[in-house]
């Protein structure tokens, strides 16, 4: 592993490059977020570096008992710890390390750093899908004329009737729709 200040980087055989470019960036997106959403993390995170999306399904590390396997290509995080994999795009990795630092970012601005505190304010405060996952995506990705373009599809099929029973992808693009919105228009 390498070591920083404020994470470390895991990797296993044939990972070190991997590795090294994860943590070149995730310097930067952690401190870009954390400036954006005025919040700094207080711990150090654990980041694990899979070299491939086939080794990421073979974890089982923050897997339930109910679930019967893990479905891959979802990044996980599981306490201090955040897994990812490398399936061949340093384009995609920037995504899933910009997603997995912003969940985590928000996770911990609402409900708090303590698994106590989490499930205690989790018991009180329970948002929407498209609230938390759309804030999630518009800070990891941004908006672009792709998410234009899944949007008004959306619309046109009038996939948008029932806002409040939205769930899934629908649920996601709501949300990071509507925080477009609200960036751009406040």
């Amino acid at each position: 592993y390498m070591d920083f200040e404020r994470f470390r980087v895991y990797n296993y055989q044939g990972g070190a490059e991997i590795s090294r470019y994860v943590a070149a960036t995730v310097g930067k997106q952690l401190q870009a977020l954390e400036k954006r959403l005025d919040f700094q993390l207080d711990e150090k995170i654990n980041v694990l570096v899979y070299n491939n999306q086939v080794d990421f399904k073979q974890s089982n590390l923050g897997l339930s008992v109910d679930e019967q396997n893990n479905i891959g290509g979802v990044t996980r995080i599981i306490g201090d710890k955040v897994s990812i994999y490398f399936n061949g795009s340093h384009a995609d990795l920037d995504r899933q390390i910009r997603a997995v630092f912003a969940e985590l970012l928000i996770n911990k601005i609402l409900y708090g750093g303590s698994a106590r505190e989490m499930f205690r304010n989790s018991t009180f405060l329970n948002l929407p899908i498209w609230y938390t996952e759309g804030l999630v995506r518009f800070m990891s990705e941004g908006w672009t004329t792709q998410h234009d373009n899944m949007l008004y599809d959306q619309f046109k099929n009038d996939n948008f009737s029932r806002f409040n029973r939205l769930t899934g992808e629908q649920a996601a693009l709501a949300g990071h729709a509507l925080w477009y919105y609200i960036v751009s228009s406040y």
